[in-house]
């Protein structure tokens, strides 16, 4: 496969992704924006402050979970 072949397919793939998408938000309405969230890695915008450094709370991924000691 070339390399426009696979940008190609990538663009087509992340078309039909939005589209799932609006028509879930459509079908599926959230009760509340608490009840539930999807988050992508750096959604959250970063601290820019000092205070807000330290009230920051690092996201963990699905594969960081499994290989983390337990406490």
């Amino acid at each position: 496969m070339t390399p426009r072949q696979l940008n190609r397919l990538i663009g087509i793939l992340d078309r039909a992704v939005k589209v799932a998408e609006r028509w879930a938000d459509k079908e599926y309405p959230l009760a509340s924006e608490e009840e539930a969230t999807i988050s992508r890695v750096g959604d959250r915008p970063l601290p820019q402050t000092e205070e807000e450094y330290k009230a920051f709370e690092p996201e963990v991924g699905r594969f960081e979970k499994a290989f983390l000691p337990r406490a």
